[in-house]
């Protein structure tokens, strides 16, 4: 039988990835005999288009996977499969198990999974390729001719993570994911977590698998080295992210996988973790083993608030002492925080500000709360009548609430200040060279902006390779007084931002000048030239200015006919240093 996976991941905010859900459960149907492909949306189609690309695949049925913000689009394709095929749509996914009676009376769905979806897949699948009517099915609902639904019962959990096959990941675009991701391959071994935080859908999927089995589960360390053994000579990545909920639940099994880990492989890894889950010795130990980094939900920095709202149970002492471990023992880290939670106040927006200071990560998301069906705030939030009706396919930038006590557009702000405040961090706390620039950026002085695009930092990913920023839209000069060291040079790489390549337009003309004088001017147009869609070294001596006071200017110039059109020009990581 063949399947079509519809993947829609437009407008999330996210990189693109490999979803672990449908790997194992597109694994498991492999294993019994079935075929695959995978359609992965970053950007919407028309119907005639998306209809052609049906028709030339001719599947037997069509996969549609969502969480909640994949649920806003995803109908819409389904429709458009109905105009032309009677093929059954099965949908699944986090969305339909929480909100399974909303989906399911959409005319869009003909099968819903409402549990873990691998062996009722497969008996699914089974069924239809032999011809049998796929009925009493546990963990699928199924709409009858009659325009009835069959709601099957639920089946016990998967326990054996180690029986589950390893997915070869056949129809996945390895090459777009992993330049997207820095070329890190996602891999998961276990499933639940053991928290019970009101937003998290894993809190709501808990109470729906009640009664079925342990909803905390991991595979055997020797499995989570067969699973990374099985992909490496698949797929070229050169780091891991293991994606388990909190890797660092039991103490005993993470120090038996970092010996074996370090033992096999050399690949920089990173992990979620829960700060009351770590201690100094075991961060130590993951270090060792190759771990760079490891991630951890800080949500909201006043502690009333998370404690009694999120029943997130960590204090803010807590959170201190952890990453202050990561830091003695060499480890970044990476923080998740939320605005916009009911109750949320100015003065809690700057409590988490302040915290996030203090905690001073290498990097940080920060998002807007969404609700989500099933989980405890979500249903506050209805009781509160806090929803505006909008639907988005993304928690960042704006709120889908009025919540009464702080504005959306104040919301949204916060948002955008606490990026901004994230990349100050990453500056200062992975500052390079005697005098790093970007550190140095608020005592610089700023000329000829251009008004719509001010001078700021700015994260920019080429190639796979994700750089801390001078984000400088020509015409810019951004300039800073300093005594020149002795045997200094400066030293950055240049580029324009990819996300504004396609926008038209011609290149753009980097100066550095030294007082009056021009010491380096270089062209760079990769709209005309696609060699030069990377990051370009430079370097240049200072040294001719040793102790003198001098100013020291970037610049960024249009090309001659002033075309200011996509000029998103970066300077990344500029810096002085000292020769030896």
């Amino acid at each position: 039988m063949k399947l079509w996976w519809v993947y829609l991941d437009v407008g999330t905010g996210n990189y693109v990835h490999y979803n672990h859900g449908v790997g194992q459960i597109d694994a498991c149907l492999r294993r019994a005999g079935h075929e695959s492909e995978l359609l992965y949306l970053r950007e919407h189609l028309e119907r005639d288009e998306f209809i052609e690309r049906f028709k030339r695949v001719q599947p037997d049925a069509v996969l549609f996977p969502i969480n909640t913000h994949q649920w806003v689009d995803t109908p819409r394709y389904a429709q458009w499969v109905r105009e032309v095929s009677d093929v059954p749509r099965v949908f699944g996914g986090i969305h339909g198990i929480l909100d399974a009676e909303k989906v399911i009376e959409h005319p869009a769905v003909d099968v819903l999974c409402v549990g873990e979806g691998e062996e009722a897949m497969v008996e699914y699948c089974d069924a239809l390729e032999a011809g049998h009517e796929p009925t009493g099915i546990r963990n699928l609902w199924r709409r009858l001719p009659s325009g009835e639904v069959e709601r099957n019962p639920m089946r016990p959990l998967i326990e054996d993570m180690d029986a589950l096959p390893i997915d070869d990941r056949e129809m996945w675009d390895h090459d777009w994911i992993l330049r997207d991701s820095l070329w890190e391959v996602g891999v998961m071994g276990g499933r639940g977590c053991p928290f019970s935080c009101t937003y998290c859908a894993n809190s709501a999927r808990r109470i729906k698998y009640r009664g079925l089995g342990k909803f905390v589960r991991m595979c055997s360390p020797e499995h989570m080295i067969d699973i990374v053994a099985h992909l490496a000579p698949r797929i070229p990545f050169r780091k891991i992210f293991f994606e388990d909920d909190v890797f660092t639940m039991d103490h005993d099994w993470v120090r038996h996988f970092c010996a074996l880990y370090k033992e096999r492989f050399d690949y920089p890894f990173k992990v979620y973790i829960h700060v009351q889950t770590v201690t100094k010795e075991i961060l130590q130990t993951l270090k060792d083993a190759g771990c760079y980094m490891v991630m951890a939900g800080v949500e909201a920095g006043n502690e009333k608030l998370r404690r009694e709202l999120l029943n997130r149970q960590m204090t803010n002492a807590e959170l201190i002492r952890a990453f202050r471990w990561c830091d003695e023992v060499g480890l970044q880290t990476w923080t998740f925080n939320i605005v916009g939670f009911p109750g949320e106040t100015e003065q809690t927006i700057q409590e988490l500000f302040d915290l996030h200071r203090t905690l001073h990560p290498n990097g940080a998301q920060c998002s807007i709360f969404y609700p989500y069906p099933g989980t405890a705030l979500f249903d506050k939030c209805v009781d509160e009548g806090l929803f505006t009706g909008d639907d988005r396919p993304t928690y960042f930038e704006k709120s889908v609430l009025e919540i009464g006590t702080v504005s959306r557009e104040r919301l949204e702000q916060a948002f955008w200040e606490f990026r901004e405040v994230t990349l100050r961090l990453k500056a200062e706390k992975e500052a390079r060279g005697s005098v790093d620039l970007l550190v140095e950026l608020p005592a610089a002085e700023m000329t000829e902006q251009e008004a719509s695009e001010p001078a700021r930092l700015h994260l920019a990913k080429i190639d796979g390779d994700e750089r801390l920023c001078l984000f400088a839209h020509p015409r810019s000069n951004i300039a800073w007084k300093m005594t020149v060291p002795d045997c200094a040079r400066l030293r950055a790489a240049i580029a324009l931002d990819p996300l504004c390549l396609s926008w038209g337009g011609r290149g753009a003309w980097f100066e550095v000048r030294v007082g009056q004088d021009i010491v380096f001017r270089q062209y760079v147009d990769p709209k005309i030239n696609p060699n030069e869609h990377r990051w370009q070294e430079i370097a240049v001596d200072l040294s001719p200015y040793a102790g003198r006071e001098v100013k020291l200017t970037l610049a960024t110039l249009p090309h001659a006919s002033g075309d200011l059109t996509g000029l998103w020009a970066l300077w990344a990581k500029p810096r002085i240093e000292i020769r030896t």
